[in-house]
């Protein structure tokens, strides 16, 4: 079913003429129907997830599953080492190319496949050798040796799953991506509650496994439809012509992206030693899953905005790509807005609902709330920095953040404010992060600089 069928049968009709006006802009169009469909997936992914995880949760008992969890936590933060950055490379390259450059795009495609299978057996052989050390060491479960091995078997599988994802994106696949989620959210519930029900800590594990599985072999074969449509080969003979582009776009890409996880990590353990140091982290990482929430719909409308960003900047359509970046940005300030304004009024009342204590989060979570709303706009700017391919100069302004935010953390601590210091400095570190990225847009991207006009 089309989106365009959807909205006649389902939408009121005092929104009729608001939707029909997005319909005739091209842009609007299709950041609309992008944003439709990877938002309708990612609802459905997390809604068959939950009933999934809830499942095993009652079948495994609550210190079993703590175990489970503790595993998959673990076996999901390398994912992001494995996976190296070439799902987003794989967009922009894609994008770019598809057209004008099949036999390129061909080798791209190949280079995603190998390097991330490779990399992921190096990752799983060098982390199943040091599984030990973890489990004693960092997760303090030196029983759960086997069972942190058995999770990590599907690094590979997640490590093409991410790959997969982002060729799916450069192609601008979004139903087709949405409907790849659905299938295999289908099979993940069977698949992870029956090994919960019939293998206990491993079967549930094994289950997990499965169901990623059955999603790389879904998303293969939907990539497989639409390389034939485009009349592009994956080419794997060639694909290391293509290694340049590692350094020059995936290094710097998967650099900045694991800066944010330990910051983050060193901020709640600057936390903990303040006074009350625990009970700061508690109320800080509460309002922090609003502040998520806030950033949800934002968050998914960036895979739709990266590759029409790309495919303007390539094909130097200036104002396509001017009309696209306004379109970006208006958008995710509203959704923000609509999404944070409530969240602050009622902020008593919803740091309120966890419990006796946390009301002294009020101003964290309002604080927080504005916080998210400049990563909202902030992320638009970071797309425009993508999608001109100065992945260096994006990774050098992320640890610039970094620095910003450990510090302020620092003299938070320093000060005795808690988390409503961590907080504050976030707001800083963020503010700071969109002013001095705009300013080098502005500064010394002269020749692009007609997306501010």
């Amino acid at each position: 079913m089309s989106l365009e069928l959807l909205i006649d049968r389902f939408c009121p009709v005092f929104f009729r003429k608001h939707i029909d006006r997005v319909q005739r802009s091209k842009i609007g169009s299709q950041i609309a129907s992008g944003a439709f469909w990877s938002l309708a997936g990612s609802v459905f992914s997390r809604l068959f997830m939950v009933i999934a995880t809830i499942l095993v949760a009652r079948m495994l008992g609550r210190s079993i599953f703590g175990q489970y969890s503790v595993v998959l936590s673990t076996v999901n933060s390398f994912i992001v080492f494995s996976n190296f950055g070439i799902g987003l490379t794989a967009t922009k390259y894609i994008v770019e190319l598809r057209e004008s450059d099949k036999e390129r795009t061909g080798r791209i495609l190949g280079l995603s496949y190998l390097f991330t299978v490779g990399l992921g057996i190096l990752m799983t052989m060098l982390l199943c050798a040091v599984a030990p050390w973890i489990c004693n060491h960092v997760m303090k479960a030196p029983q759960l040796v086997s069972e942190l091995r058995l999770g990590l078997l599907f690094l590979i599988v997640a490590s093409v799953n991410g790959a997969q994802s982002g060729v799916m994106v450069g192609f601008q696949g979004f139903r087709v991506a949405a409907m790849a989620n659905c299938i295999a959210g289908l099979f993940m519930i069977p698949l992870r509650a029956g090994g919960a029900y019939l293998g206990g800590l491993n079967g549930s594990l094994i289950g997990f496994g499965l169901s990623l599985v059955v999603l790389l072999v879904v998303n293969r074969i939907f990539i497989l439809k639409i390389t034939r449509q485009y009349n592009i080969k994956i080419s794997y003979r060639n694909a290391f012509q293509e290694l340049p582009i590692l350094w020059k776009f995936s290094i710097p890409a998967v650099l900045g992206g694991i800066l944010v996880t330990p910051v983050f990590w060193l901020c709640y353990l600057m936390l903990t030693r303040s006074p009350n140091g625990f009970e700061e982290v508690a109320v800080l990482d509460a309002a922090r899953q609003f502040q998520l929430m806030i950033l949800f719909i934002p968050g998914t409308i960036a895979q739709v905005i990266l590759p029409l960003l790309v495919q303007a900047n390539s094909a130097n359509q200036k104002s396509q790509y001017t009309k696209t970046i306004k379109y970006n940005m208006l958008l995710n300030i509203v959704v923000a807005l609509v999404v944070a304004l409530p969240l602050m009024i009622l902020s008593p009342y919803v740091m309120g609902f966890y419990g006796e204590g946390f009301s002294d989060g009020t101003m964290t979570l309002c604080i927080l709330a504005v916080t998210a709303i400049i990563i909202a706009a902030n992320n638009v700017v970071g797309q425009i920095i993508a999608s001109q391919g100065k992945m260096w100069v994006g990774f050098i302004f992320n640890l610039m953040w970094a620095v910003v935010l450990l510090l302020g953390c620092y003299f938070a601590m320093l000060l005795n404010t808690g988390a409503f210091g961590v907080a504050v400095a976030m707001l800083i570190a963020y503010l700071l992060h969109t002013i001095w990225q705009s300013g080098y847009l502005l500064v010394f991207l002269k020749s692009y600089s007609f997306f501010v006009k």
